[in-house]
């Protein structure tokens, strides 16, 4: 029953989309496998689906099913260029009961230059220690579960790696003295790798390796822009599943 409510956002979300920019053209979902190989579990993420734009570019709606269990349904929107560099983000959360409006959201924009965030249609001062023309993470207090695998590929994405490193800072939207505020809570380091693959369906797919200094995590993204798999110092793996794609994003897989 979950999973048809969190379907029926996402279907809702995308009609009243116009015409013109519904020409889905890939969906799959983000897959958790952790412990070992004899005694190993797998977490469903996410469902995404992602579609083209009028004005160019892509929209990405992601449902982030592993919150299912919370009793909070995590809706999260981003849109995107060409190269899968966001330019806006969104994360609404929404409560069974009521899955029409969301007790709590965050809206950032993007541009090369500056990023504005609102809450609750409310304009948040964003930290000035914070770094404005490179990536950034984005969070929600005391909410463990976002699309975690699109927020690490958006920072990938928005990075400038001309000298293979650089600064990524969390934002974190918290209740603050005077309401909403996004509060700077670390700073990681992004590195950038080696050209390597990473093996899908028994296809092997050339891909970049990054790395996330202080998580200890690394990611491995498709020429594309595409996050294809992420895996940190524990050995728990994130990885792109049940893939279809309708225009040809990843050459090497039908």
């Amino acid at each position: 029953m979950k999973h048809w409510i969190l379907m029926g956002l996402l279907g809702a979300m995308l009609l009243a989309a116009p015409a013109s920019a519904q020409e889905k053209v890939a969906e799959g979902e983000y897959h958790l496998r952790t412990g070992t190989a004899e005694e190993s579990s797998n977490t469903v993420i996410d469902h995404w689906i992602l579609s083209t734009r009028k004005q160019g570019g892509y929209h990405l709606d992601a449902e982030v099913t592993a919150a299912a269990g919370t009793g909070v349904i995590v809706i999260q929107t981003e849109e995107l260029n060409e190269q899968l560099n966001p330019t806006a983000i969104a994360v609404k959360l929404f409560t069974r009961e009521n899955t029409k409006k969301p007790f709590a959201q965050l809206s950032c924009h993007l541009d090369a230059e500056k990023i504005a965030c609102k809450s609750g249609g409310l304009d948040l001062n964003v930290n000035s220690e914070t770094t404005k023309k490179g990536p950034i993470l984005f969070a929600v207090t005391n909410l463990e579960h976002i699309d975690l695998a699109w927020m690490m590929a958006a920072a990938i994405n928005r990075a400038h790696l001309d000298e293979g490193t650089v600064q990524v800072p969390t934002l974190v939207l918290q209740e603050g003295e005077e309401g909403p505020e996004l509060a700077q809570t670390e700073v990681d380091t992004l590195h950038v790798g080696d050209k390597e693959t990473v093996e899908m369906r028994g296809v092997k797919i050339p891909a970049r390796r990054y790395s996330f200094e202080n998580h200890s995590i690394k990611c491995w993204m498709a020429n594309f822009g595409l996050l294809l798999k992420m895996e940190n110092e524990d050995g728990s793996v994130v990885e792109l599943a049940k893939f279809k794609q309708y225009k040809k994003l990843v050459p090497e897989l039908p």
